[in-house]
Protein backbone atom coordinates (compact mmCIF):
# COMPACT_ATOMS: atom_id res chain seq x y z
CA UNK A 1 0.00 0.00 0.00
CA UNK A 2 2.78 2.41 0.96
CA UNK A 3 4.66 1.59 -2.26
CA UNK A 4 1.57 2.48 -4.32
CA UNK A 5 1.29 5.86 -2.62
CA UNK A 6 4.97 6.58 -3.28
CA UNK A 7 4.68 5.54 -6.93
CA UNK A 8 1.54 7.66 -7.38
CA UNK A 9 3.24 10.65 -5.76
CA UNK A 10 6.28 10.20 -8.01
CA UNK A 11 4.12 9.97 -11.14
CA UNK A 12 2.22 13.13 -10.16
CA UNK A 13 5.44 14.97 -9.40
CA UNK A 14 6.91 14.00 -12.76
CA UNK A 15 3.74 14.94 -14.62
CA UNK A 16 3.60 18.37 -13.00
CA UNK A 17 7.28 18.98 -13.47
CA UNK A 18 7.46 18.13 -17.17
CA UNK A 19 7.92 20.93 -19.72
CA UNK A 20 4.73 19.87 -21.54
CA UNK A 21 2.70 20.45 -18.39
CA UNK A 22 4.44 23.77 -17.75
CA UNK A 23 3.68 24.98 -21.31
CA UNK A 24 -0.07 24.40 -20.95
CA UNK A 25 -2.40 27.00 -19.52
CA UNK A 26 -5.93 25.94 -18.60
CA UNK A 27 -9.06 27.89 -17.78
CA UNK A 28 -12.43 26.40 -16.88
CA UNK A 29 -15.75 27.86 -18.00
CA UNK A 30 -18.94 26.81 -16.23
CA UNK A 31 -22.04 25.81 -18.14
CA UNK A 32 -23.63 29.05 -19.35
CA UNK A 33 -20.53 31.18 -18.68
CA UNK A 34 -19.48 33.42 -21.56
CA UNK A 35 -16.34 32.27 -23.42
CA UNK A 36 -14.25 34.99 -25.11
CA UNK A 37 -11.57 34.30 -27.71
CA UNK A 38 -8.24 36.10 -27.40
CA UNK A 39 -7.31 35.43 -31.02
CA UNK A 40 -8.85 33.73 -34.02
CA UNK A 41 -9.52 30.01 -33.60
CA UNK A 42 -8.71 28.11 -36.79
CA UNK A 43 -9.69 24.56 -37.68
CA UNK A 44 -9.13 23.76 -41.35
CA UNK A 45 -11.20 26.21 -43.40
CA UNK A 46 -13.22 27.34 -40.35
CA UNK A 47 -12.03 30.57 -38.73
CA UNK A 48 -13.75 31.77 -35.56
CA UNK A 49 -13.20 35.50 -35.29
CA UNK A 50 -10.96 36.56 -32.42
CA UNK A 51 -11.99 39.05 -29.76
CA UNK A 52 -15.63 37.86 -29.67
CA UNK A 53 -17.60 36.25 -26.89
CA UNK A 54 -19.94 33.27 -27.09
CA UNK A 55 -21.97 30.80 -25.09
CA UNK A 56 -20.84 27.25 -25.83
CA UNK A 57 -23.24 24.38 -26.33
CA UNK A 58 -23.51 20.93 -27.81
CA UNK A 59 -25.88 20.81 -30.78
CA UNK A 60 -27.06 17.50 -32.21
CA UNK A 61 -29.15 16.93 -35.31
CA UNK A 62 -29.30 14.32 -38.08
CA UNK A 63 -26.02 15.62 -39.57
CA UNK A 64 -24.05 14.95 -36.39
CA UNK A 65 -22.93 16.49 -33.12
CA UNK A 66 -21.36 19.94 -33.02
CA UNK A 67 -19.82 22.42 -30.63
CA UNK A 68 -22.05 25.48 -31.07
CA UNK A 69 -20.72 29.01 -30.61
CA UNK A 70 -23.86 30.95 -29.67
CA UNK A 71 -24.56 34.67 -29.42
CA UNK A 72 -24.18 35.45 -25.68
CA UNK A 73 -27.42 37.47 -25.69
CA UNK A 74 -29.43 34.23 -25.99
CA UNK A 75 -31.34 33.31 -22.86
CA UNK A 76 -30.76 29.65 -22.01
CA UNK A 77 -30.79 28.03 -18.62
CA UNK A 78 -27.74 25.92 -17.72
CA UNK A 79 -28.73 22.25 -17.60
CA UNK A 80 -31.73 22.81 -19.86
CA UNK A 81 -31.98 20.64 -22.98
CA UNK A 82 -33.78 22.63 -25.70
CA UNK A 83 -35.56 20.79 -28.51
CA UNK A 84 -34.63 22.28 -31.89
CA UNK A 85 -38.20 21.95 -33.22
CA UNK A 86 -39.65 24.06 -30.37
CA UNK A 87 -40.04 27.85 -30.52
CA UNK A 88 -37.21 28.22 -27.98
CA UNK A 89 -35.04 25.91 -30.11
CA UNK A 90 -35.72 27.94 -33.23
CA UNK A 91 -34.72 31.15 -31.39
CA UNK A 92 -31.47 29.56 -30.18
CA UNK A 93 -30.70 28.03 -33.58
CA UNK A 94 -31.07 31.46 -35.21
CA UNK A 95 -28.38 32.81 -32.85
CA UNK A 96 -25.73 30.13 -33.52
CA UNK A 97 -22.71 31.85 -35.03
CA UNK A 98 -20.47 28.79 -35.64
CA UNK A 99 -20.93 25.01 -35.61
CA UNK A 100 -17.78 22.93 -35.19
CA UNK A 101 -18.07 19.16 -35.80
CA UNK A 102 -17.17 16.98 -32.83
CA UNK A 103 -15.25 13.77 -33.39
CA UNK A 104 -16.44 10.68 -31.59
CA UNK A 105 -20.06 11.69 -32.03
CA UNK A 106 -21.22 8.18 -31.14
CA UNK A 107 -20.09 8.93 -27.58
CA UNK A 108 -21.89 12.25 -27.56
CA UNK A 109 -25.11 10.60 -28.72
CA UNK A 110 -25.37 9.01 -25.28
CA UNK A 111 -25.12 12.41 -23.62
CA UNK A 112 -27.41 14.55 -25.77
CA UNK A 113 -30.62 13.48 -27.53
CA UNK A 114 -31.17 13.95 -31.27
CA UNK A 115 -32.47 17.40 -32.37
CA UNK A 116 -31.48 19.18 -29.17
CA UNK A 117 -29.01 21.74 -27.91
CA UNK A 118 -27.68 22.37 -24.42
CA UNK A 119 -25.06 24.59 -22.85
CA UNK A 120 -21.87 22.86 -21.70
CA UNK A 121 -18.97 23.45 -19.37
CA UNK A 122 -15.65 23.78 -21.18
CA UNK A 123 -12.02 23.69 -20.16
CA UNK A 124 -9.73 25.64 -22.48
CA UNK A 125 -6.16 24.42 -22.58
CA UNK A 126 -3.71 26.65 -24.41
CA UNK A 127 -0.40 25.21 -25.47
CA UNK A 128 2.47 27.64 -25.97
CA UNK A 129 4.16 27.61 -29.34
CA UNK A 130 7.59 27.00 -27.88
CA UNK A 131 9.14 30.40 -28.64
CA UNK A 132 12.04 29.44 -26.41
CA UNK A 133 12.88 26.67 -28.87
CA UNK A 134 14.01 27.42 -32.35
CA UNK A 135 11.18 25.37 -33.87
CA UNK A 136 8.85 27.99 -35.35
CA UNK A 137 6.83 25.49 -37.39
CA UNK A 138 4.54 24.77 -34.43
CA UNK A 139 1.66 27.19 -33.98
CA UNK A 140 0.06 27.78 -30.58
CA UNK A 141 -3.03 25.66 -30.04
CA UNK A 142 -6.20 25.93 -28.02
CA UNK A 143 -7.97 22.75 -27.01
CA UNK A 144 -11.58 23.08 -25.87
CA UNK A 145 -12.49 20.08 -23.71
CA UNK A 146 -16.22 19.65 -23.22
CA UNK A 147 -16.94 18.55 -19.67
CA UNK A 148 -20.05 17.68 -17.74
CA UNK A 149 -21.66 15.30 -20.23
CA UNK A 150 -22.35 11.69 -19.28
CA UNK A 151 -19.84 10.52 -21.86
CA UNK A 152 -16.05 10.59 -21.98
CA UNK A 153 -14.74 14.11 -22.48
CA UNK A 154 -14.86 15.34 -26.06
CA UNK A 155 -12.44 17.94 -27.33
CA UNK A 156 -11.82 20.23 -30.28
CA UNK A 157 -8.33 21.48 -31.15
CA UNK A 158 -7.86 24.86 -32.83
CA UNK A 159 -4.78 26.69 -34.06
CA UNK A 160 -4.57 30.14 -32.47
CA UNK A 161 -3.92 33.16 -34.68
CA UNK A 162 -3.33 36.55 -33.08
Amino acid sequence: MRARVLVLALVLLLAVGTPAAADRKAKAYKEGQVYCTAGALVMGPLVIQGGRCFLLGVYRDTRGTFLAFINPAVLMTPGQVVRLDSSAGQRVRAQIVYLVPLQGTGLAAVAIPLNTIRLVAVREEQEDDGDDDEDTSRSPRAVLVIAGLFAPELSVTFVLRF
